[in-house]
């Protein structure tokens, strides 16, 4: 499926103050959040306000800089006839939710509303270090031309940008730094293709931003050798993009999910996540 990102998928969640998710406020580490799931490797955080995050850790268990951290869009996106998509502005005042705020996720329901006075249902589950992510769009609201559908995107930042390679020397290093760096993904043909630092080819040229594929593994250096997998349901789609940069893997993509209606009307499928 083509899959091009409009300037309006990347205003996101304005800062509101005062929005309806309670917030863990006496919790000195999280007290902004909502939900927090906290592991050996990775931290998890639906914030109050609306904001998610996949938060990798260092070795001593300290979480990375903000910036390289794995920031999570989700809501409803209208898909056009061209094939384009735009997710629409979620409004983090009606995210409301039946749970208490809480930093032990098992399960919780949140609804919310978005541009055009569509709703929807998100669905947040973790089991033994596993989150899974899930939705479906409630009302249409005034959205009534074209297809919709819940989503979520999965920002994987350039954690090499202040990298600098000035000559043969820094190549090497970085090359030898990188080594073990690769992106493995299993398309839905049960095929295999596995992306490594020294594949320099764009994402998009490759065909992981034209099809669906069923899960991938990443590991970067910069995150101390974690490995990250993301596994999507038979209900759902994953897919890959570089975001409308022509640019390889490695300095940062959108791993984008969704289910609709027609594919999944109870709201079973899931991106499942986590970190070894």
């Amino acid at each position: 499926m083509k899959v091009i990102y409009s300037i309006i998928s990347l205003l996101w969640l304005p800062s509101i103050a005062g929005a309806e998710l309670p917030a863990l406020e006496k919790d000195r580490v999280w007290k902004d959040c909502f939900a927090v799931h906290e592991g050996q490797r990775y931290d998890f955080c639906l914030q109050a306000k609306g904001e998610m995050w996949l938060i990798p850790k260092q070795r001593d268990r300290d979480p990375v800089a903000l910036a390289n951290r794995i920031r999570i869009h989700y809501g409803i996106e209208e898909v056009f006839p061209d094939g384009h998509t735009v997710l629409k502005e979620v409004y983090a005042l009606t995210l409301e939710s039946a749970q208490p705020a809480s930093r032990q996720i098992r399960r919780l329901v949140v609804t919310g509303q978005c541009t055009g006075e569509a709703r929807f249902e998100m669905i947040v589950e973790q089991s033994r270090d596993v989150v899974s992510l899930g939705g479906r769009v409630l009302d249409a609201g005034k959205l009534k031309t074209n297809p919709l559908r819940f989503t979520y995107r999965l920002m994987m930042p350039n954690v090499y940008r202040a990298v600098e390679i000035e000559g043969r020397k820094d190549q090497r290093d970085f090359d030898k730094r990188t080594r073990g760096d690769y992106l493995e993904v299993l398309r839905l043909d049960g095929s295999r293709l596995k992306l490594e630092t020294d594949e320099a080819r764009a994402l998009k040229d490759t065909d992981l931003c034209k099809a669906a594929v069923e899960s991938m593994e990443m590991r970067l250096s910069y995150y101390e050798g974690r490995r990250f997998f993301f596994q999507s349901t038979s209900e759902s789609g994953l897919v890959l993009s570089d975001g409308g940069h022509s640019k390889p893997w490695y300095e940062g993509f959108v791993a984008q999910w969704w289910s609709d209606a027609e594919s999944d009307p109870e709201a079973k499928a899931r991106l499942s996540f986590g970190v070894k």
